[in-house]
């Protein structure tokens, strides 16, 4: 008789517990419910103080992409070769005075963002409100090949991610 007690006892615990259990279960499910509704609120809000900033502005502000959109052409900082504090070694490493950049992002960043125009090739960034163009120094060449693809034809993909189909007659050496 006492055996069956005490298995009634630790059956009526055990019962409780699982109970206890599901109640800290839906407290926990309530709680995640709750956090999603401020993050769609905190983006919400986010949205429009950027819309608001946006519309203070010469421009308007794009919701779709999120981005500022400049009405005319913005502004352009350009900045000299002779000011530049980064360089390109003639094998395509970049380099901050005499240190070579280390962080993959930032290098691919660099290589993706040069352009030629008749000064020369350069860096450039978008801010909110100008265009920065970095010219900057190399030691041997702005570009250079990073892969080189077979398929039907060859296709050589620049350091700026930009794909050259390969056309052999117009190769020449200097």
């Amino acid at each position: 008789m006492e055996q069956r007690a005490k298995s009634k006892e630790q059956r009526a615990k055990s019962m409780e517990q699982r109970a206890k259990s599901k109640e800290q279960r839906a407290k926990s499910k309530e709680q995640r419910a709750k956090s999603k509704e401020h993050g769609a609120e905190s983006k919400e809000q986010g949205a429009k103080s950027r819309e608001q900033r946006a519309e203070s502005k010469e421009g308007s502000f794009d919701a779709s992409t999120m981005e500022y959109v400049m009405s005319g052409k913005p502004k352009e900082v350009v900045i000299p070769k002779e000011n530049a504090v980064f360089w390109l070694d003639k094998n395509g490493f970049w380099h901050y005075g005499h240190e070579k950049f280390q962080h993959r992002k930032i290098i691919n960043y660099f290589h993706s963002s040069i352009r030629k125009d008749k000064e020369g090739y350069y860096v450039v960034q978008a801010h909110r409100d100008h265009v920065e163009k970095v010219y900057f120094p190399y030691e041997d060449t702005a570009l250079f090949v990073f892969d080189v693809i077979r398929d039907e034809d060859i296709t050589l993909v620049l350091n700026t991610g930009k794909r050259i189909k390969l056309q052999p007659k117009k190769l020449f050496i200097k």
